[in-house]
């Protein structure tokens, strides 16, 4: 709950902030730090600060979800955060996203580390893809973002797809089963043809018709960095 992620948080500060570890070599997202695993816990010592942060299936609330965004920005060396299906719901996805940027105004420091993030199944909606969108505008070091079952529609899908227009940093975007329909789909169209930085995008289980597939082709054909779109399981092929 709120209370035992605010107690986690302060693991994402340094305990000294000038002696910040190395990222280990195993893998993207490096050592996870599954706080079940004392191991991870002892290697990352009283110096440096956690590079990577996994909280699965916490029922984390939206409380507990301002208390990580809050930490973010403090955080100089966090890579990876993984809050797949933590139940931090479409007010907790804004409090991760102003943390990313998303509202410079209201956030002096914004953290300008995180190159992963992982918000899959996290009950986001609209109003939290709204916000994801926004953060995609501004900010320059996220490179993957699994944001899918998150139930966005195709208004969610219009705010993300609005912000690939401008975004130069994100690589792999993963939007599958948020019902975007032909609507979202035409709106990621439109902005394949803007976008010059995203190498993989998935929008399976999308509910994406022979209108919209043909959106999104028009926009590919338009692209020149985009190699692996995984368009499975939607209905434009169907008699």
């Amino acid at each position: 709950g709120a209370k035992g992620a605010a107690a986690l948080c302060e693991c994402l500060l340094p305990a000294n902030q000038h002696d910040a570890i190395p990222n280990p070599e195993k893998g993207f997202m490096g050592v996870i730090a599954d706080w079940n695993d004392r191991e991870t816990m002892r290697q990352r010592g009283s110096k440096g600060c956690l590079r990577s942060l996994k909280m699965r299936d916490c029922s984390l609330g939206s409380e507990a979800a301002q208390s990580i965004g809050k930490e973010l920005g403090r955080n100089p060396a966090l890579i990876g955060l993984d809050l797949m299906q933590s139940g931090i719901g479409g007010t907790g996805v804004a409090s991760v996203a102003v943390a990313l940027g998303s509202n410079p105004n209201y956030m002096v420091g914004y953290n300008t580390t995180l190159t992963y993030l992982n918000l899959q199944g996290c009950e986001a909606f609209k109003s939290g893809a709204t916000h994801v969108g926004s953060m995609l505008k501004t900010n320059l070091f996220l490179q993957t973002l699994v944001f899918s079952d998150n139930a966005i529609a195709a208004e969610g899908a219009t705010a993300i797809a609005e912000a690939l227009k401008e975004n130069e940093s994100l690589t792999h975007l993963k939007m599958a089963k948020n019902t975007i329909g032909d609507r979202g789909a035409t709106a990621l169209g439109d902005a394949l043809r803007h976008n010059r930085r995203l190498d993989k995008l998935d929008v399976s289980l999308n509910s994406i018709a022979e209108d919209g597939a043909t959106e999104v082709a028009r926009g590919l054909s338009r692209n020149a960095t985009l190699s692996v779109v995984d368009f499975s399981q939607n209905s434009f092929g169907a008699a």
